[in-house]
């Protein structure tokens, strides 16, 4: 696929919406910004956690569930809880984004998934468990 091509022949007003390898949704990046696009114009989502080496072990407070659990520096919120044996919906790795949305209820969440806006992250109070982490040592989700 010529995604130069693709985006020059575009709508001025068209929105990109991109999934698949990493290397796909580079290259779409890489040509909208050569072409100018605004970066709000490719909306993309990488369905996998990439661990960060500042990250650090995280205590989770499941209010619904009553359980805390500790998510390891290396593993997904969403790994964690589900290997406590709490039921979370996903459906991330198939490709159905924002199944794993899930509130939070104290905390500040470090967002890394690319699907919402901060506005909509802001209005809704939404974190992708799946992707995101926590600015602070403790969360409490609505789980």
């Amino acid at each position: 696929m010529d995604a130069r091509a693709l985006i020059a022949n575009a709508p001025d007003d068209a929105l990109f919406y991109v999934c698949g390898p990493a290397r796909l949704i580079d290259a779409v990046r890489e040509a909208a910004a050569a072409q100018g696009l605004a970066p709000e114009r490719v909306r993309f989502e990488r369905f996998q956690a990439a661990p960060q080496p500042d990250d650090r072990p995280v205590t989770v407070e499941l209010r619904r569930s009553r359980r805390t659990i500790e998510v390891a520096a290396g593993q997904s919120i969403l790994d964690a809880v589900h290997a406590a044996g709490i039921e979370a919906p996903s459906a991330c790795r198939t490709g159905t984004c924002g199944t794993c949305a899930t509130k939070v209820i104290e905390g500040i969440p470090e967002h890394r998934d690319s699907a919402l806006s901060a506005a909509e992250r802001e209005r809704t109070g939404l974190m992708y468990i799946c992707v995101s982490r926590a600015r602070t040592p403790d969360l409490t989700l609505d789980l």
